[in-house]
């Protein structure tokens, strides 16, 4: 099944910044059937550093077990390809991405997404200076930025 996401629904979203993925995620996860395709065919771009940090957090405390699989997925595939040491399963997430320096990633590089026992997307986070010095999370293979428009 094809689920389409508009301009309109992402810039919705994305008016409180720190709920990003959140309420992302859990709209995807409220139609099962689709919550791949929606991950795969979107891409969401958050004003800031603060707001990922903000959205990742979000996500960790939000108690459902996909939501805080994905955010420990991003935080760990960040400090990994950052050359950093794989985070503990226990970690202490909020006290580790207070020492982030989240302004140095590398331009591109993957993240692995998923629940577990099925298909893993990869998605890419890319730094793009001079674009409202935002952060993209992008969906691997998808040939087009969407980009909601700054309120």
């Amino acid at each position: 099944m094809q689920v389409e996401v508009s301009n309109l629904q992402l810039a919705a979203a994305a008016r409180p910044r720190y709920s990003v993925i959140a309420r992302f995620l859990e709209r995807a996860i409220e139609n099962p059937d689709s919550n791949y395709t929606l991950l795969q065919n979107t891409t969401i771009l958050l004003p800031s550093n603060q707001a990922l940090i903000d959205t990742l957090l979000r996500a960790w405390d939000n108690g459902t077990e996909w939501l805080r699989t994905v955010s420990y997925n991003i935080i760990n595939g960040l400090y990994t390809l950052r050359g950093l040491r794989q985070l503990p399963r226990n970690a202490q997430i909020p006290t580790l991405l207070e020492g982030a320096n989240l302004t140095k990633f590398n331009p591109s590089f993957s993240v692995a997404l998923g629940q577990p026992g099925t298909k893993l997307y990869t998605w890419a986070v890319v730094k793009i200076p001079n674009l409202y010095n935002g952060v993209f999370l992008k969906a691997h293979g998808v040939d087009r930025w969407v980009v909601p428009p700054v309120a």
